[in-house]
C-alpha cells in the first residue's frame, strides 16, 4: 500500500465515522430528545468500538427493512 492509498483509506474512514456519528446523534435527539451534542461522544465511541464489525450491522439492518417492506407488499386485512 502506498502512502496516497494509506491516506485515502484513512479519509474515506474518517468521513465515514464523522457522517454516521452526526446522523445518529441527531436520531437520537429527534426520537428521544437527547441533544446531539450530547450525544455525540458515546455515538462516536459506539461507533469506534464496532471498527472493522460493520458487515453485521449492515446485513442485519438490510433484513429488517427487507422484512418491513415484504410485510408493506404483503395482503392488507
Amino acid at each position: 500500500m502506498t502512502r496516497s492509498a494509506g491516506f485515502w483509506l484513512m479519509l474515506r474512514c474518517t468521513l465515514t465515522a464523522v457522517a454516521l456519528t452526526s446522523a445518529l446523534s441527531l436520531l437520537l435527539q429527534s426520537q428521544w430528545q437527547i441533544p446531539a451534542n450530547e450525544a455525540l461522544a458515546p455515538v462516536a465511541f459506539a461507533i469506534g468500538a464496532l471498527g472493522n464489525g460493520w458487515r453485521p450491522v449492515f446485513e442485519a439492518v438490510g433484513a429488517a427493512l427487507q422484512a418491513v417492506l415484504s410485510r408493506a407488499g404483503g395482503p392488507k386485512p
